[in-house]
């Protein structure tokens, strides 16, 4: 059986080797986009890419734009969106995001989010602190 994928996009390659690691160590495949214009090009070239695991603060052109060309052209997949602060903007965009994961808290997180999302029929994940406590 083939492999899911995930594309991690931030411009900070630091972060996008973290979430790497945490993804591979979870059995997902990924690949590393350090900016949206590489990201974009990315989806538009990899079918086999389910979730996009994506910064909120970059240069240039920022998280949010890229969440919302991948809702108006790629909008089956999952969109998991990563800040070290939520503005109202993110959560008025929740209800169609898979999860918010606060920077600060990221590798816990994010562990979570993923070993769950097999069993996640589609939505926002609401309760972060459920999930956390039954992997611990």
């Amino acid at each position: 059986m083939e492999k899911k994928k995930i594309l991690i996009v931030d411009n900070d390659l630091a972060v996008c080797i973290l979430v790497n690691a945490i993804v591979k160590k979870i059995g997902y495949e990924s690949v590393i986009a350090t900016d949206v214009h590489k990201a974009i090009e990315i989806l538009k070239k990899d079918e086999k890419i389910f979730l996009v695991i994506t910064d909120v603060h970059m240069p240039f052109i920022n998280g949010i734009t890229l969440v919302e060309e991948i809702w108006q052209h790629f909008s089956y997949l999952k969109v998991i969106v990563m800040t070290s602060d939520i503005s109202d903007e993110i959560l008025s965009m929740k209800n169609r995001l898979h999860a918010v994961v606060e920077k600060l808290d990221l590798f816990h997180s994010l562990t979570c989010i993923l070993k769950r999302l097999d069993s996640e029929k589609n939505g926002f994940v609401r309760d972060l602190r459920k999930s956390f406590d039954s992997t611990t």
